[in-house]
Parts: structure tokens; sequence; C-alpha cells
């Protein structure tokens, strides 16, 4: 990571750090990772929209979720409406709450963090937005469409056809 991005924030820890993940580049490492068992990957300028526009499925009711499924957090308009504008995705766990997740935000995002940069186990992926800015709605998404798909790469909301090399 370049510890002179905008992520890394006033009092961050991560100019230490040997990788700093934001929270599309955690949904890319944990695919990348995985890329023998689930047989694809996410192009490396994945962005949460172009992300969600791959996964087809969406449960309205946030309980219907399977540990694996992405989370994305919209930000609403001035007026409470829609934005379309995607500003962070986590993956749910659902865990014994039935609503935690992992993602990765800034120290400074949300009191959530705990004042902890970066990756973690977050116990409820509802969160509110903070200092009086808009607030967010959830869409939830399965990944069963990329479990499901011939499909090696997923990109910009199209698939995209791509050989993976083995022990690559």
């Amino acid at each position: 990571h370049d510890p002179q991005s905008p992520k890394c924030k006033p009092g961050s820890r991560l100019p230490d750090a040997p990788l700093y993940l934001d929270n599309i580049q955690l949904i890319q490492k944990v695919v990348e990772d995985l890329k023998e068992d689930l047989g694809f990957l996410l192009i490396a300028n994945c962005k949460p929209l172009h992300c969600r526009r791959t996964l087809p499925i969406v449960y309205e009711d946030p309980a219907d979720c399977e540990p694996g499924d992405l989370i994305f957090f919209e930000e609403l308009s001035d007026d409470g409406g829609p934005s379309g504008r995607i500003v962070h995705v986590e993956i749910f766990l659902g865990g014994a709450s039935g609503s935690q997740s992992i993602g990765s935000m800034a120290w400074n995002a949300h009191s959530r963090t705990g004042d902890k940069d970066g990756v973690q186990v977050f116990d409820d992926y509802r969160i509110s937005r903070e200092n009086g800015k808009s607030g967010l709605r959830f869409h939830c998404h399965s990944i069963s469409s990329w479990l499901l798909s011939e499909e090696s790469s997923f990109a910009h909301g199209l698939l995209v056809r791509a050989k993976l090399e083995k022990g690559s």
C-alpha cells in the first residue's frame, strides 16, 4: 500500500502495515485467495458498484443472507432517497447474532471500528451515518450467481471469459 494515500488517515497505523485493504480490496483478496476453490477472480480495478452489478440476486430481508454474501452500503441523497452511490461493501457472516460482517474501514471512519484500522469482524453490519451525514441503505446480494457461473472473471457488471492459469 501507499503510505501517502489519502486512505491512510492522520493517526493511522497503516503506514507500518505490510498490507492495506480497503473494503473492495478485501473482497478481491478473499476471492483471489480462494480462486482454486471458487474458480473465478475479480478484476483488479473492480469497484463496489461494478461488483454489485454482477450479483443479480438481491434479498429484501437481510435475514435471508447466507455467510459469504455481500452487503453493499448506498449513501442516501439529502432528501433520504436512493442516490445510487455505493460507498462501502462488507462480507456477511451471520454469526450468533445473525448480523455479523467482516469489512475494512479506517480507524476514524465510524465509531464501530473501536479506533482500529483495517480488516475486522463487526458485531452488526448495520451502521448509521455519523456527523450529520446522509443515511445509508443496505443491499444484500447473494454470491450464488458467481458460484454457479461458468465464467472465470467478473468485471464491470459483465461476465468476461478468462482462463485461469493453474498455480497462479
